[in-house]
């Protein structure tokens, strides 16, 4: 076996080793990510490596599998990690990846961005290891359809929601800044002229009853299926009579995003999002509300932050579209 593999022994991509334990001497032997990867050849496959051992991230492995055998992505540790942990977040991730029950599939980009990747040690306080990675974030496990999807009916359809939670933060002219959980909406009456939805209004405020003067707009634009919107934006101004209360305010929000997938068919038509990064689907948010109360003047304004979905917390983003 030596003279078999006498060059990887001059280039130490095996190495022997002994080690005593137990008051008896035991021979090892270790081989480095050149012995693994050489003749390796995973370039037509959209591989997916998950290197398990610790401090697999240290040195060239992830490297020699990703540009020497061609994985489409790798994953890894920083340092010594646990066997359980190990297992049971690689379990986690061939289920997400290979749950056929979803309407899409889950990328293993998606799912490292919405998985815990900082273990905390057991006996050593304040130190954890990581997992990482590196390679194509889109890879997914699905194989594509060979026949074409079924092109979705959009005619019948005469209303649109827009909804958004987020944790944001509140910037206020007099309170200074402060987080909190936003929900954002609008819906309109409309319908798609080719593969965009449009919906406008302008209604008018009741000083007597307080409601407020509303106007705004919804455009969605779908791909030819109608399984995807390509892309989406929304904006309103809510106006509320001085009459009223002796307050009067104004309300201004607008989103705009893209590539949101179909998650419920028909009807209703729902596409949607949920989880940590919701940048993903929502491109900005911006809010902006102006109040004068008797005669004073305070004004606050809602952005978006790096934060804005917290480890707890399970953004969601939906846009739907009713009959009637």
């Amino acid at each position: 076996m030596i003279q078999q593999y006498i060059n990887e022994f001059k280039s130490k991509d095996i190495i022997i080793y002994i080690k005593e334990a137990n008051n008896r001497k035991v021979v090892r032997c270790a081989v480095g990510p050149d012995f693994v990867t050489n003749g390796l050849n995973l370039w037509d496959e959209g591989s997916l490596v998950w290197l398990g051992f610790c401090y697999s991230g240290l040195g060239s492995w992830q490297e020699k599998f990703i540009v020497n055998a061609g994985a489409s992505a790798c994953l890894y540790w920083d340092a010594a990690s646990y066997g359980v942990i190990d297992i049971a977040l690689a379990r986690e991730m061939y289920e997400d990846m290979c749950d056929t029950t979803r309407w899409t599939p889950v990328t293993v980009g998606f799912w490292y961005d919405n998985t815990e990747k900082s273990v905390k040690y057991f006996f050593e306080e304040g130190k954890t290891f990581n997992l990482l990675m590196r390679g194509t974030p889109n890879l997914t496990f699905w194989e594509e359809e060979e026949t074409a999807q079924d092109v979705i009916d959009l005619g019948m359809y005469k209303w649109c929601l827009i909804e958004l939670m987020v944790n944001a933060s509140l910037n206020d002219s007099e309170q200074g800044s402060q987080e909190m959980t936003q929900t954002y909406f609008w819906s309109g009456t409309g319908s798609f002229s080719g593969r965009t939805f449009t919906s406008t209004w302008d209604t008018p405020g009741d000083p007597v009853l307080g409601f407020d003067a509303s106007r705004g707009s919804i455009h969605v634009t779908v791909d030819e299926t109608g399984w995807n919107v390509i892309n989406f934006s929304a904006t309103e101004t809510e106006v509320t009579p001085e009459a009223y209360a002796g307050n009067h305010y104004t309300t201004i929000q607008t989103v705009h995003g893209s590539h949101v997938a179909l998650t419920s068919p028909s009807p209703p038509l729902v596409y949607s999002f949920s989880g940590k990064d919701i940048t993903e689907v929502v491109q900005s948010l911006e809010y902006r509300h102006e109040m004068k109360e008797y005669g004073s003047g305070q004004t606050s304004t809602i952005e978006l932050t790096d934060y804005f979905c917290g480890a707890n917390m399970n953004c969601y983003f939906r846009i739907k579209f009713s009959v009637n």
